[in-house]
């Protein structure tokens, strides 16, 4: 699993994703403090997530904290699934994807990122949203 200052920094910025994460048993995510964590159901039962941030009550007062979902390879191909097409054939566009340039005249995505997870994550921005990872944040392709 990633947990590096890049891959969190891809997670943060991708709005998208994060507004998908249905707290699951195991996740992974990381605090307002940049502590990594675990969603443990009995733990964090009384807490709830709304736009990216931990909402609990204590003694009728509301505490708010960030959180960002950190999505694992699983999830992210899981995202990367489309209707009417085999988990094979998204698995074949993805790698096809990872060798091709990944901007104009640039490196293919394999070389750009050093995680599963973050080229997955790529794939999935630039696949679903049309965004790819460029200045620390995700743009907006142009159409060609």
């Amino acid at each position: 699993m990633d947990k590096s200052e890049k891959y969190i920094k891809m997670c943060e910025k991708a709005f998208e994703i994060q507004s998908q994460w249905v707290r699951n048993h195991g996740d992974v995510f990381v605090t307002e403090r940049g502590k990594i964590a675990y969603w443990i159901s009995h733990v964090h039962k009384l807490q709830k997530v709304k736009k990216g941030f931990v909402v609990r009550t204590e003694d009728d007062v509301i505490h708010l904290s960030k959180v960002t979902w950190l999505p694992r390879q699983s999830q992210l191909i899981e995202m990367a699934q489309e209707v009417g097409r085999s988990y094979g054939n998204i698995l074949q566009a993805f790698f096809n994807w990872a060798d091709t340039p990944y901007e104009r005249d640039a490196e293919p995505a394999k070389k750009l990122f050093l995680s599963m997870e973050q080229i997955w994550l790529a794939f999935v921005m630039q696949k679903n949203y049309g965004k790819q990872w460029k200045d620390f944040q995700w743009i907006k392709m142009k159409p060609c």
